[in-house]
């Protein structure tokens, strides 16, 4: 942290904001605890990190912690509407992206999203039991990962050639490319990220509104187990977690909704 040791330039004080602290590894985390364990008087950290994860436990310690609230769906519409998007398009862009403007702006002009949507809503209905469905959905997923990222990618050529027009005017040295392509990469695995958890959490919604809707079933208890490993798995991402292996081990736990839809047919017969 070698800007922590330099002196103010432009005020008194000079403050050093970190984002995605939760991406941290421990070895990091370490060192950034003796960093700011005892900071100078004229700095001020801010951390941000989207979950308190156990390796922050002690930083979090150390901080003053504020937990901002996601926006209403409705805002961010409203903020979409206002940079020209179609209201019906905003409303629905606004509540796929759970609060976060800048994801819906990528997710404007993802071409992707309703299939990815449906893909997830569907998962609970196309298992069987068997390894082989289990593989088939994983594969799909990852597949609608990486189709996800595409409208982000398209945005990141465009900075890469806005740069490079840049340096090929002015000639300038230390243009920033390696920040810029280290910027680039943070936020595509974000996005991955962030379109996981929104999937699987549709994926977790399918279950609890069979639920609501039949708080009796035969096998409530089964779904509640597949709802809480759900959230458990969505708890991890972003932790350097190995997406397929984790996808694979969850749903090879969870129960198939066909099977459930046989076994209540069965019993009202």
């Amino acid at each position: 942290m070698l800007q922590s040791s330099t002196t103010p330039l432009e005020a008194k004080v000079k403050i050093i904001i970190i984002h995605e602290v939760h991406l941290m590894r421990d070895a990091a985390a370490v060192r950034l605890l003796k960093t700011i364990e005892e900071p100078a008087k004229q700095i001020i950290f801010i951390l941000l990190a989207d979950q308190l994860v156990p390796s922050l436990t002690t930083l979090n310690s150390r901080c003053v912690t504020i937990n901002f609230s996601r926006l209403a769906d409705q805002d961010v519409a409203d903020s979409l509407i206002n940079e020209g998007v179609f209201p019906d398009t905003a409303l629905m862009v606004a509540k796929a992206s759970h609060g976060n403007l800048d994801r819906a702006r990528i997710l404007v002009t993802d071409s992707h999203l309703l299939r990815r949507q449906e893909l997830f809503a569907t998962i609970a209905m196309r298992l069987d039991g068997t390894g082989a469905a289990v593989v088939k959905i994983v594969a799909e997923i990852v597949e609608q990962l990486e189709q996800a990222a595409s409208a982000l990618e398209v945005r990141h050529v465009r900075e890469i050639k806005e740069l490079d027009d840049r340096v090929a005017l002015t000639g300038e040295r230390g243009s920033g490319r390696k920040a810029i392509t280290d910027r680039h990469k943070r936020e595509l695995r974000k996005l991955r990220t962030d379109e996981l958890r929104s999937g699987l959490g549709q994926f977790a919604k399918t279950y609890s509104d069979l639920i609501c809707a039949q708080p009796e079933l035969t096998d409530g208890d089964e779904i509640m187990s597949a709802i809480r490993l759900i959230h458990k798995t969505i708890s991890t991402l972003g932790l350097n977690t190995n997406e397929t292996l984790a996808l694979h081990a969850l749903l090879l736990k969870c129960p198939s909704l066909s099977e459930v839809s046989r076994n209540i047919t069965s019993l009202v017969g």
